[in-house]
């Protein structure tokens, strides 16, 4: 798929603008009234700009959300998310928007990173609500943040440490500059339509507050708080990356540990030398010879069950 490709994609979706509790976030949008959904939710310091993949989906409407301050819905005034992840009341916005009502016989809800963990938790407390106005058919998540990308002795302390103080000063703002990443956005320049003002790898506005949330999550999932009731998808690529200096390192995988404890219906694929966004992978788009080609057509194969 060629850029003029992908930018011809790119122009069949819309951004409106929601407002929740004085709070602005953007939804990207390709509506056409098709029988099946699919709710996007990106990954920190991310926004969709997955034409390459929306294109596949034929039978598909997709929305895509931007939380406040993340993504297009950016506010340089202040940090994305927040200060928290679980903004769960501009999805239920979006929900009640754009799903329901619709008459969606499928509707898949997807998350990578941080937004496969925001999924998870969303799904958590949205199948205890009273009131639920649309069915969701299956979780979708790639690569989440379910814990940290190190051992479990490592994660269980930093997990103490940053829950701990991020309780106590949750608007204590960490610059964080990710390694040499720009590598990889360069990369990415090359082969997908994106907009870098939206994904900078620099200086990024993180909190202690938003570190004591993902923390918060995390620490729910290992306990076995959740237990969801519809089937889960986990899509994950054999190497680790290291947060801290950008490099990707081979590690022992454990999200064996945790998604299980999730439910009792989990369907897992390993892509072997995926990038951390399989959907962004090395290589080329279709086929089965690249971690690219194999995620998209697994992909396309779990939404089209």
């Amino acid at each position: 798929m060629s850029l003029n490709e992908i930018t011809a994609e790119s122009n069949l979706f819309e951004t409106r603008t929601l407002t929740v509790n004085g709070n602005n976030f953007n939804v990207i949008m390709k509506n056409s009234t098709k029988s099946k959904a699919l709710l996007w939710l990106p990954g920190f310091n991310e926004y969709f700009y997955h034409y390459h993949i929306s294109q596949e989906l034929t039978d598909y409407d997709i929305y895509a959300i931007d939380f406040s301050s993340c993504g297009t819905s950016i506010n340089k005034k202040d940090t994305p998310y927040n200060k928290k992840i679980t903004h769960f009341e501009q999805i239920d916005k979006v929900i009640d928007e754009y799903l329901k009502g619709k008459g969606y016989t499928t509707i898949v809800l997807y998350g990578h990173s941080v937004g496969g963990l925001i999924a998870t938790a969303y799904l958590n407390y949205y199948q205890h609500k009273f009131t639920k106005p649309i069915a969701f058919t299956r979780l979708v998540l790639n690569n989440p943040l379910l814990t940290t990308n190190y051992t479990i002795s490592f994660s269980f302390l930093f997990s103490q440490i940053a829950f701990f103080i991020g309780s106590y000063f949750p608007d204590y703002n960490l610059s964080s500059s990710v390694g040499n990443l720009n590598e990889i956005s360069v990369d990415i320049a090359k082969r997908f339509k994106f907009n870098p003002e939206y994904k900078s790898y620099f200086n990024l506005p993180v909190t202690l507050g938003f570190l004591h949330d993902i923390v918060l999550r995390q620490l729910e999932i290992q306990n076995g708080l959740y237990k969801l009731d519809i089937p889960i998808y986990l899509l994950r690529t054999d190497r680790k990356i290291d947060v801290f200096d950008g490099k990707i390192h081979e590690e022992k995988d454990i999200y064996d540990n945790f998604i299980n404890l999730i439910s009792d219906n989990v369907t897992e694929t390993v892509i072997i030398d995926g990038g951390y966004d399989l959907l962004t992978s090395e290589g080329t788009l279709t086929g089965d010879t690249t971690a690219l080609g194999k995620t998209i057509t697994k992909f396309k194969e779990i939404l089209n069950l």
